[in-house]
């Protein structure tokens, strides 16, 4: 019983310090209507002073082009267009969550960013070809892994300092220290936030094998994360190492020059994306 209060204070904790991520999970569920305009998703962006202004700075950003510079979220949202607003805010809301050093998995702030934010582009770039829903793959891929996040702070709260060793499987060391896998306390952390119960469902599912064999958005987390890993998400490796036979594949008709396409568009949008935050 102690355990599971440690847990779930430790969500708490997290869900307070990042309240307006449930900004992301609104601005989702809006974008889900054909009819919103821009007038409501301003609205609901300036609910939030900070993160208003991180869109404002980030819209007049070399990323998003030159021109006149915008002074205002509607003007910022016009600029980018409507269909980007949530990679906009998602850009904005990946520096301040992704951005903290996860000790406890020897990962740095930027080790930690850069994962997730390839993992979102590059499931962005590849739904789009695939014919997948690109926001649900965009949000999937950046919010995955937040579990882990929840983990880290169980982890730092204890007496003694705990550290993940790349000897052991981090499926067997989590389960060792906390008793369960960041998957699940990355759903919940979501379902806290009130995000999409599909989105909350595809994270908590997203090592069941089975899973994985029949739905091909979760496929393609799979074979993301996979491709992440195997080349440390390195930005500047010229040649990438790709998972052979992955289910992914079987499920899309993915070619290698396919992905490695996506890969190069991705590796780049994510050098670019940090150059962007420098400033911010």
């Amino acid at each position: 019983m102690e355990e599971s209060n440690q847990y779930l204070d430790a969500i708490k904790r997290i869900e307070s310090l990042h309240a307006n991520m449930s900004v992301l999970s609104r601005l989702n569920g809006l974008l889900r209507n054909t009819n919103t305009d821009l007038d409501t998703v301003s609205r609901l962006i300036q609910s939030d002073g900070a993160l208003a202004t991180g869109i404002i700075k980030i819209s007049n950003s070399a990323f998003f082009g030159s021109g006149q510079r915008n002074k205002d979220v509607h003007s910022a949202l016009r600029k980018v267009g409507l269909n980007q607003a949530l990679r906009l805010v998602g850009i904005a809301m990946s520096k301040q969550v992704f951005m903290h050093d996860l000790k406890a998995y020897g990962l740095t702030a930027d080790d930690y960013w850069t994962y997730s934010y390839f993992c979102g582009v590059f499931m962005d770039t590849s739904a789009q070809r695939v014919g997948l829903n690109q926001d649900d793959a965009y949000l999937l891929g950046l919010l995955h892994a937040l579990g882990r996040v929840v983990i880290n702070e169980l982890l730092r709260n204890t007496q003694v300092e705990i550290f993940w060793s790349p000897t052991i499987p981090p499926e067997q060391w989590e389960e060792i220290m906390v008793g369960f896998r960041y998957y699940t306390a990355g759903a919940m952390l979501l379902e806290c936030w009130k995000f999409e119960p599909l989105l909350c469902k595809d994270v908590r599912e997203q090592c069941d094998e089975t899973c994985i064999s029949a739905n091909p958005l979760l496929a393609l987390l799979d074979y993301t994360r996979q491709l992440a890993l195997m080349n440390r998400w390195n930005m500047n490796l010229e040649n990438w190492v790709y998972p052979q036979n992955h289910a992914y594949l079987h499920l899309t008709g993915s070619e290698e020059d396919q992905i490695a396409f996506d890969l190069r568009r991705s590796c780049q949008l994510v050098k670019d994306i940090r150059e962007t935050l420098k400033n911010y």
